[in-house]
């Protein structure tokens, strides 16, 4: 079944077509955009659409605003603010989304075997428990899993890392709680996604980093089964022995 993705509301079709003429040129660093009654003549929309749109690419530094002036293109412009679509994930973006944890998540792995602390090894027990105490308990359980790859990530001692991660955490929230829930329906239950934590936990702990990468993941690859997504490229890539 193909899923339906939202279209894009009218701001974001605003911040799409401003940031198109920025990119291309039609708009240099530090010079004025046109007013906003123009602008608003000119993509078809309204005046407070123009006001959002901007107050964003203001908020994600693409824009500077002057009081009773207007509003200028930055003197850079690349804009220092990472930014999904709004509106619900698709699932070529999700898929994606997925890819990107998987390269970033084996990374952190092999670097918190080598930089955990006795602090980072007490909060991933704690989750742990959690996952097991709630694993019928698809949200609480959801929360512990998330809780726990947090932790690893804390453990790189790297603040980029944990930031990125907890976006990256954030957009995959429903489908991490879809994967729960899919777990009750296959043989097991929750009990094989508890064991390969459990594994990528004792890699960790033994300072053992190639183990770490491995558990790491083939949970990974395991818990997008489970989410329904299509893993066989990162299987290839996890596996590159493999025919």
């Amino acid at each position: 079944m193909q899923v339906i993705e939202r279209p894009l509301t009218l701001v974001d079709q605003v911040i799409a077509a401003l940031r198109k003429e920025i990119a291309e040129g039609r708009f240099a660093p530090a010079s004025r955009l046109p007013a906003e009654q123009e602008l608003a003549r000119t993509l078809g929309c309204s005046r407070p659409v123009i006001r959002e749109a901007v107050s964003q690419l203001k908020a994600d530094g693409i824009l500077v605003t002057t009081k009773g002036v207007g509003a200028y293109v930055a003197a850079n412009p690349a804009g220092s603010v990472f930014r999904l679509p709004r509106g619900d994930t698709s699932a070529k973006d999700l898929a994606q989304l997925f890819e990107l944890r998987f390269w970033m998540e084996t990374a952190a792995a092999e670097a918190a075997a080598l930089r955990r602390k006795t602090a980072d090894l007490a909060r991933m027990r704690d989750a742990l428990k959690r996952m097991e105490r709630h694993a019928g308990d698809y949200p609480a359980a959801s929360k512990a899993d998330v809780d726990f790859h947090a932790a690893i990530a804390g453990s790189t001692q790297n603040a980029y890392l944990v930031a990125f991660s907890g976006f990256i955490e954030g957009q995959l929230l429903k489908a991490r709680e879809m994967g729960w829930q899919n777990s009750a329906r296959l043989a097991g239950g929750p009990r094989p996604a508890q064991q390969e934590h459990l594994r990528l936990f004792e890699a960790i702990q033994a300072r053992d980093p190639d183990a770490a990468r491995q558990a790491a993941a083939a949970h990974l690859l395991a818990s997008g089964r489970r989410m329904g997504l299509d893993v066989q490229k990162l299987e290839r890539m996890a596996h590159p022995d493999r025919p």
